[in-house]
């Protein structure tokens, strides 16, 4: 009776939106100027992220927001803080080795310490008035 019961769950939240996907997150270093969202401000808060291909869309993506949850670490001394956060998009990089999100660096800070990449759940969420 279980197993019909968690599906049923999965599938709701994924109606909603809650759980848009499972995929990887690292940290990329500055100079985050230039930058390819031209039109998009860099939050004042420096929460933002750089999309992977599957998101970019050719700029699609720029000024989204996404809700991240760090399910596990991939690297040695890296952890999950435990704090969800929210980044809105500013760069892409497609390249086939880039992940999912490329988290500035006080985005990872917030989100997992050490270093290499971690797995995430993410999904999206609207502006947050930045």
């Amino acid at each position: 009776m279980k197993i019909p019961t968690t599906l049923f769950a999965i599938s709701y939240f994924a109606h909603l939106g809650l759980c848009e996907g499972i995929s990887f997150a690292a940290v990329y270093p500055p100079p985050y100027l230039p930058y390819k969202c031209k039109d998009v401000p860099i939050p004042t808060t420096f929460m933002f992220a750089a999309a992977g291909s599957q998101l970019w869309d050719n700029g699609g993506a720029c000024g989204r927001f996404y809700e991240l949850h760090c399910l596990s670490p991939l690297g040695p001394g890296t952890k999950c803080t435990g704090q969800n956060i929210i980044v809105k998009i500013i760069e892409g990089k497609v390249g086939y080795r880039a992940p999912m999100f490329s988290l500035s660096q006080t985005a990872g800070k917030k989100f997992y310490t050490g270093t290499g990449r971690v797995k995430i759940e993410w999904h999206e969420v609207g502006g947050q008035g930045w």
